[in-house]
Formats: structure tokens, C-alpha cells, sequence
């Protein structure tokens, strides 16, 4: 089994013997239990399913307790399935950790953002958004204007 849930704490650097900045991913790896076995004679596949994270029994609804409860294990915030893996069965309802990586071990990352919901250009693009001194040009639909705040009729 290479396949593990945590959570991105941040970004740091490793110096190595040569003297080389490194620069490293910190992940928290909290509780990560195997739930459940998928192979390929019973389910057309071979996954193995893991639970990460701690949840109150009483923010689970009622068709995940009895998912829970019917492989024995206390409920988590996250189900996630990963394929192509493999795990014996005395191992399941064990807690891994990250000793199933070894040092120098490539990872492949995959993660979700926070989201910040309709920014706008400014935060989305990167836009500076108009001067605040020297004089102000406004945009208009009477185009590039010196006067574009004014309309015609004030003339």
C-alpha cells in the first residue's frame, strides 16, 4: 500500500549534505485506516479504500454509521478509494502511517484548493486597479475620457 491522506501545513526547505536548498511540502498525517478491500473477482477492480481524520458519531448521518459500524471502525472525515492498490487483510481496520514511504521515495501530490469564492480581476488576475492620485481617468462607455464622469447632458 502507497497511498496516504494528510493535510498541507506549508512549505519550509531541507539543506542537504552538498549544501543545496531543498525546498519540501510539510503535511500533517492524521489518523488513516484502511476500510475496505475492492478486488477485481468480487468488484471488477482493485482499490483499496482509506478513512482519514476524526468525526463525531453524532455528524454522521445514518447511512455512513452503518457503513462504520459495519466494518468496525470509528468515523472519519473523509472516504476517499485510491485504485491499483493493495493491502492485506489483517491490515484493514489498522491505522497506517508514513512509514510506507522510505526517504528519497517520489510522491504524487494531489490536493483541492481552499476556493475564494467570485473574487473579481483584482484578486483573480492580478489587476492594480486605477491610480488613487495624480488625477483620475475614468473608463466609461464614452471610452478613454477626460471628462467621462460627466455626462453629456451636463454640458
Amino acid at each position: 500500500m502507497s497511498a496516504l491522506l494528510g493535510k498541507k501545513v506549508g512549505m519550509t526547505q531541507v539543506f542537504t549534505d552538498k549544501g543545496d536548498c531543498v525546498p519540501v511540502t510539510v503535511v500533517h498525517v492524521e489518523r488513516c485506516v484502511p476500510v475496505l478491500k475492492r478486488t477485481a473477482e468480487k468488484d471488477g477492480y482493485q482499490a483499496v479504500m482509506l478513512a482519514y481524520g476524526d468525526r463525531k458519531a453524532k455528524h454522521t448521518n445514518k447511512p455512513l454509521k452503518g457503513f462504520y459500524d459495519k466494518h468496525k471502525v470509528e468515523p472519519a472525515k473523509i472516504l476517499k478509494e485510491f485504485r491499483d492498490q493493495d493491502i492485506d487483510d489483517d491490515a484493514i481496520g489498522k491505522p497506517i502511517s508514513v512509514d510506507v514511504f522510505s526517504e528519497g521515495d517520489e510522491v504524487e501530490v494531489v490536493g483541492v484548493t481552499k476556493g475564494k469564492g467570485f473574487s473579481g480581476v483584482f484578486r483573480r488576475f492580478n489587476y492594480a486597479g486605477a491610480p488613487a492620485s495624480h488625477g483620475h481617468h475614468e473608463l466609461s462607455w464614452y471610452g478613454f475620457d477626460r471628462y467621462a464622469h460627466l455626462s453629456w447632458s451636463s454640458f
